[in-house]
């Protein structure tokens, strides 16, 4: 699965204020940014202006920069914990004369109370000739990011687990599959079975007897999973663990539990597949 990473694009006005500059052999101040907690996306937002964009919720003194090279200078926008109000998923870079040049979005939304990071790099034509940095301090950014870095590496470590634990339980499957293809005498077929059970409200441990559709000479092999599907979007629910306690060639015994087990728990669903022959 590929690095979540972020996006940044210079914007029209950005492009615009370089492009005067360097005709006039003059120079641009950047000076402050915003954060704003709506996505947007960067691939329809050239011409933003500050107006188009809606959810800015701090402004902010530009916090240090970097020159890359050249062409490219890196910016840092950070924005303390005490301070850090909303999510944030959008940052804009404004000039002094408060002409937005540059957008950037996270790979995710940074959540309130935490410090917000962004590293943003800017790349034009001989930039930090054009660029006056008399509102900016320097500083060796890469060097402060440790936090941000590290909540980078551990999303990183979190998807690369979901991933690995996905081709698992895939191989897993597929040996089931095969073993049983290879044991099965030649009266004997493969059988999929499934259903779902309803569960209503309860609390702590929950455990009921379920009879298989089919009939089975042996016991299968049998897979569970919660299904809330009674709740939307604007509703949320407790985690609940699901789990086979028995299994024959007739039933399976299936026990649910909440988590918390801090009262009881609404209307849930299980789905079972079970295969065998």
């Amino acid at each position: 699965m590929p690095k979540p990473i972020g996006k940044a694009i210079l914007t029209k006005g950005g492009i615009e204020a370089y492009k005067n500059a360097a005709v006039k052999s003059a120079s641009i101040k950047p000076k402050y940014f915003k954060f704003s907690d709506k996505e947007y996306n960067l691939d329809d937002a050239f011409n933003f202006t500050d107006a188009d964009i809606k959810g800015w919720w701090i402004k902010e003194d530009i916090t240090a920069y970097l020159p890359i090279d050249d062409n490219t200078i890196e910016y840092l926008c950070e924005v303390k914990p005490d301070k850090a109000e909303k999510f944030c998923a959008l940052c804009g870079i404004y000039l002094e004369d408060g002409a937005l040049i540059a957008l950037a979005k996270p790979p995710y939304s940074f959540p309130p109370n935490v410090a917000q990071r962004f590293k943003i790099q800017v790349t034009y034509g001989n930039l930090n000739k054009l660029t006056d940095f008399k509102y900016i301090p320097f500083e060796e950014i890469k060097r402060d990011l440790s936090k941000f870095d590290a909540q980078i590496s551990l999303s990183d470590q979190i998807i690369k687990l979901s991933d690995e634990i996905e081709k698992i339980k895939a191989k897993l499957f597929a040996d089931t599959i095969n073993k049983m293809t290879q044991n099965q005498n030649s009266s004997s077929k493969i059988k999929l079975d499934f259903g779902e059970v309803s569960i209503e409200k309860f609390s702590g441990t929950f455990c009921k007897n379920v009879a298989y559709n089919l009939s089975f000479n042996s016991t299968p092999r049998v897979v569970a999973t919660i299904n809330h599907r009674d709740y939307n979007d604007d509703s949320s629910h407790d985690p609940v663990i699901v789990w086979l306690e028995r299994k024959n060639n007739k039933e399976f015994r299936l026990c649910v539990r909440e988590v918390d087990s801090d009262g009881s728990h609404d209307q849930l669903y299980v789905d079972w597949i079970a295969i065998g022959t």
